[in-house]
């Protein structure tokens, strides 16, 4: 704590001041959070705890002087790194599985290169944003040094950006191949596979299109689709406005018609003897409503492959 100079009280100065209201603010959002999860359910909330644990100790502890020597030893600390288990463990939680310490060293060696490829894929995409950061004069990168797969193989290998991306598509693409046939060999073989761990290996899968397609679309990888974005919102935003007022417009419609048909029933359903007539109302305010149903269209299908 310092003294600032416009006051004569010991407090924060402005910038302490957001520095610290905004880390107490991040801590309370996280603590109701975990709180929440341990509400629902403890056990995998508790996995869950453990592999954020894990990654914010690995991250922290790291000399980001240190350049790795090769691929394989990076990729044991950027597993946990980019977080690949914690993911991981919050995937599960969202499938209440819960699986015990030898069921998970069973499925270790499979999750392995699954995770690898997951955190490689990710720096393919996003070294462009960073090699960017590199080269502005400021303490982000103050080590000298960057944490992404492409920018070591151009150390190692002294190689252009392009040639040192195809090295790393093409160790994404061999991690990808292994963990799937050490999935399909695992789960052919029912006796060691029970349906819990084909269900979760199964699952993990599909995060490597999710990650592909988030990648391809983030604002933080790509922040000239910034505007596209924000204009895609407002697009939404009048379409909805539009449809609102569209069906306000027919509602009101209806509720005319229906009124003006009721009057005119009303007036003709007595014949001239008197009696009630037995014929209904022709029509209902829920028409326009079905009308309207009736003229959306779902959005078509579409699939997203590697």
């Amino acid at each position: 704590m310092k003294l600032d100079k416009g006051n004569d009280n010991i407090v924060l100065n402005e910038t302490e001041y957001r520095t610290v209201r905004s880390t107490t603010g991040t801590k309370q959002i996280q603590s109701k959070m975990l709180l929440e999860l341990l509400a629902i359910d403890k056990p995998c909330a508790e996995v869950v705890i453990a592999a954020w644990k894990e990654m914010v100790a690995t991250t922290a502890s790291r000399d980001k002087s240190c350049i790795f020597d090769n691929i394989e030893d990076y990729v044991d600390y950027r597993i946990i790194d980019t977080g690949a288990p914690f993911v991981d463990a919050v995937m599960r939680f969202g499938m209440g599985i819960l699986l015990a310490k030898e069921e998970e060293e069973r499925v270790a060696p499979i999750v392995k290169p699954c995770f690898a490829a997951l955190g490689l894929a990710n720096e393919y995409y996003s070294f462009d944003i960073e090699w960017k950061e590199f080269q502005q004069p400021d303490k982000t990168y103050e080590a000298g040094t960057m944490t992404n797969a492409v920018w070591l193989y151009m150390k190692w290998e002294n190689i252009s950006i392009a040639e040192a991306k195809e090295k790393v598509r093409q160790v994404v693409r061999g991690y990808e191949v292994e963990f799937q046939q050490r999935m399909d060999s695992f789960i052919a073989d029912k006796e060691q596979c029970p349906r819990k761990l084909c269900e979760y290996l199964r699952t993990l899968a599909f995060q490597f299109p999710g990650n592909i397609a988030w990648s391809l679309r983030c604002p933080r990888y790509h922040p000239e689709l910034c505007a596209e974005g924000e204009a895609l919102l407002q697009s939404g935003t009048d379409d909805k406005k539009d449809t609102s007022n569209e069906q306000d417009r027919r509602g009101s419609v209806a509720i005319s018609e229906h009124s003006a048909q009721e009057h005119t029933d009303s007036e003709s359903s007595l014949s001239s003897t008197g009696t009630p007539k037995s014929s209904p109302s022709s029509r209902s305010s829920v028409t326009s409503l079905e009308d309207f149903t009736n003229d959306f269209k779902p959005p078509k299908h579409s699939t997203f492959g590697y």
